[in-house]
């Protein structure tokens, strides 16, 4: 498949270790050729190329992130090199995504790790990775958890043809449930009644098969941290000495332990001599009074706001096991096939609870006697053996307990009820995915792994939509119109490139924007006489775009094609025309061409601009200080009537900022030049990424924007007024009035991280009045994936 393959790489970045997953497709033109009916009704089929794991896990780099690419990275992407073919690696995408373990550590721990990761893979490789917040971050739990259903769902072919299926009544996708040592996910499609009922609470997923067919689940998926095996065996152990009386003795009976087992409480094991000197627990045996002792780590007597719940308090949408049959991965998968597998290739709860309730009670010396070093060192295996029952009992809680799984052949018995004729067993020997629960492993030869969820979303969002059809964009968010919080497959936009044959340091095109979908289909409509030498390539989801070889030549192609554009009413955001040129840079700082402000957002371009805050020191106002706020005249073609920082502009091409804000400062507030010239001082500056709504002329648009910023302390007897129409007035703000607005969105966005921006810098916002400062501070600094001045020490001349 080499040539005529995409390929995609993901790192999952997990507590313990960091395992590499190099995927493979068709490309589309490739596989539709002569693809059946039913072939084109399905998923892009992807392949797993490879998978590695090394250790430690990328948190344990958190005190010496900058170690972490050649000490960590560096073995699996050369891997990943060995796999993608040479030309094919400009176009494949990279992915880090980090869970549990850096989930942990503090939000400015992460950044830097996150940080140094990205610039490694930049640096090291030609892999494509247009953005380090996208492209390497840490991700949810639930985001784990949907992208686990998303693949358990492929695996298992719960997304095609659903009235073959036999899955449930008139449903046919599965639940997913994931258990790791910290944490633990659920993620299922409710029935319709509950969908209608808890809309709000899910997730919105939409795919697109080969045919270019739409198709839409709305998923709830929930995480516990804390209920994964590990941690909740920390509380319990916590739960069994808060209940021990110290006075009587050192001993501290646990009925979750094999027979005769002694350990610490951290799970050391110890010797008869050692018990008598320090705090042990002693295994008795009892897996009835270990399912009793640990059914009261669930919660489910914590309040619950919002019904119905499951475990500690956590809404939940009612389950309705008749269409809704659950697959376990992880901690299900191991526990329930590990230490106790047995020779049934179907799992069934009285089965396993019987040799749960077997094995536990054996005196744990036999139990050590037995074991083998095989695959793992008796160690290890000794180690899997002595937690066994806890997990055991843990997992049958948490599933039958808590979730509430039915329990077939066991409807009318209560845990911990073990008479079971033998015909149920034999009947459990032949089940499969029938089953309202079954443990997997693998399907079919592949691991089920989140990673191949995040790849069949890449994969799916590739896929060109029917020519009749709305190009509605790959990917999940909450089911909510517009919803805002809609993450792209990361396949949707289309990146510009120069067209004059410059190249980065690796030979490859540089990049200089994002290209909407409609912006696409636009420019292959558009005359060729009219575009010039402007190309889109399909296969690289690359437009290659104004090429010339000097800068006039190049800013008189973007010119003829804007002005068409214009004049076909093409575009609602060209009905703001400014005739204000806007410069696009290289990665050597000169200017590769000039675009119209308003037509900057059609290619995603880096956009350039100045921001004013104006303010007044006040003893008997709060921290001090009042700010000047403008409010936008309620004519302006782009977010009317919202409030805005004392001055603000676009940055030509060719200005200074400093000259920038001096000349705004006099055009729209009126304010003297030598008042500003001499009392300004440079504060500076922001950069974002961000997509635009209706306010901004037109909705969808990437805005990757660099904001230099100025502060001015004015007297009280200077007043700003409006002069040039386009501020309708202002408003000398308490702080308590700025946040107030601030948090009911009534700031035109960029001016909103301006002022934030302030208020940080004043001392005003911190981190014990905000809890998610460090965050709020990371997300005003992002890395712009383009070149350009980013810095504000200095300015292009």
């Amino acid at each position: 498949m080499g040539k005529k393959s995409n390929y995609g790489i993901i790192f999952d970045a997990g507590s313990s270790g960091t395992r590499l997953y190099v995927y493979k497709w068709k490309e589309h033109a490739e596989a539709v050729q002569d693809a059946t009916k039913e072939e084109l009704r399905r998923l892009p089929k992807i392949k797993l190329e490879t998978s590695e794991k090394i250790h430690p896990g990328v948190s344990s780099f958190a005190d010496k992130p900058e170690d972490i690419g050649p000490e960590h990275l560096k073995a699996l992407v050369e891997l990943a090199l060995a796999e993608v073919p040479a030309s094919k690696v400009a176009e494949t995408p990279i992915y880090l995504m980090a869970t549990a373990g850096m989930r942990l550590l503090p939000k400015t721990k992460q950044q830097e790790l996150l940080q140094s990761m990205c610039t490694y893979l930049r640096d090291n490789t030609d892999f494509s990775l247009p953005d380090c917040n996208t492209n390497i971050q840490v991700i949810s739990g639930e985001t784990e958890g949907l992208y686990g259903w998303l693949g358990t769902n492929y695996l298992l072919g719960g997304f095609d043809e659903p009235q073959n299926h036999q899955h449930g009544q008139g449903h046919h996708t599965y639940g997913f449930l994931d258990m790791g040592g910290a944490s633990a996910q659920i993620a299922f499609a409710p029935n319709s009644t509950e969908a209608k009922k808890h809309s709000n609470d899910l997730k919105l997923v939409r795919l697109r098969t080969m045919d270019g067919t739409v198709s839409e689940h709305k998923v709830f998926t929930a995480t516990w941290l804390g209920y994964g095996a590990n941690q909740a065996r920390e509380r319990y152990v916590d739960r069994l000495q808060e209940l021990y009386d110290k006075s009587s003795n050192l001993e501290v009976p646990d009925p979750c332990m094999p027979k005769g087992l002694r350990t610490t409480p951290d799970g050391d094991p110890l010797t008869d001599k050692q018990a008598k000197k320090e705090l042990t627990l002693v295994g008795t045996g009892l897996f009835q009074e270990c399912l009793a002792n640990t059914e009261p780590l669930l919660g489910k007597d914590a309040p619950c706001l919002d019904d119905p719940c499951l475990l500690n308090g956590q809404h939940v949408p009612s389950i309705d096991f008749s269409i809704n049959h659950f697959v376990g991965v992880s901690e299900y998968w191991h526990t329930t096939h590990g230490v106790f597998g047995g020779k049934h290739k179907a799992y069934d709860l009285a089965t396993y609870q019987q040799n749960v309730v077997e094995f536990c009670s054996r005196d744990w010396v036999d139990i050590a006697s037995d074991l083998e070093a095989r695959k793992k060192t008796l160690e290890e295996k000794a180690r899997n053996a002595q937690e066994a029952c806890f997990k055991a009992s843990w997992l049958i809680n948490v599933l039958y307990e808590g979730i509430g799984i039915p329990r077939p052949g066991l409807e009318h018995e209560p845990l911990p009820g073990l008479n079971v004729s033998d015909g149920v067993i034999d009947d459990a020997k032949d089940r499969g995915f029938l089953d309202p629960f079954r443990p997997v492993n693998k399907i079919d030869g592949i691991e089920v792994s989140w990673t191949l969820g995040k790849m069949i979303l890449y994969a799916a969002g590739q896929v060109p939509p029917p020519d009749d059809t709305e190009d509605l964009p790959v990917g999940f968010g909450s089911n909510v119109p517009e919803a805002k919080d809609f993450e792209p497959a990361g396949s949707q936009y289309a990146p510009i490139r120069e067209g004059n044959g410059r190249q980065n340091n690796n030979g490859g095109p540089i990049g200089k924007g994002y290209v909407p979908p409609d912006v696409l289909a636009r420019l292959e409509e558009t005359p060729s006489d009219v575009r010039g030498d402007i190309d889109v390539d399909h296969a690289r989801r690359t437009v290659y775009a104004f090429q010339g070889t000097t800068e006039p030549e190049r800013s008189a192609v973007i010119a003829a094609l804007m002005n068409y554009w214009r004049s076909q009413d093409a575009f609602p955001v060209l009905r703001g025309w400014r005739d204000e040129l806007w410069p696009i840079y290289a990665n050597d700082g000169e200017l590769l061409y000039n675009m119209e402000r308003s037509a900057t957002g059609l290619f995603g371009v880096t956009r350039y601009g100045v921001h004013l805050n104006a303010f007044v020191r006040c003893a008997e106002a709060s921290h001090g200080i009042k700010m000047w706020i403008a409010r936008r005249s309620p004519t302006k073609s782009t977010f009317p009537g919202m409030l805005d920082n004392t001055a603000a502009g676009g940055l030509m091409t060719g200005e200074d900022p400093f000259e920038c804000i001096i000349r705004e400062a006099n055009e729209e507030a009126d304010l003297a030049e030598d008042v500003v010239r001499g009392q300004t001082l440079a504060a500076g500056g922001v950069t974002y990424t961000y997509i635009t709504h209706e306010e901004a002329g037109q909705a969808g648009l990437i805005y990757p924007e660099v904001q230099w910023i100025y502060d001015l302390e004015l007297q009280s007897n200077v007043v700003p007024r409006p002069k040039d129409g386009e501020v309708a007035g202002f408003e000398l703000c308490g702080i308590e009035e700025v946040q107030h607005q601030l948090a009911h969105g009534k700031f035109k966005p960029n001016c909103a991280l301006v002022v934030i921006d302030f208020l940080i810098r004043h001392g005003i916002l911190t981190r014990d009045n905000e809890p998610d400062f460090d965050e709020i501070k990371l997300r005003l600094h992002r890395e712009l994936p383009f070149p350009g001045p980013h810095k504000f020490e200095s300015f292009p001349n």
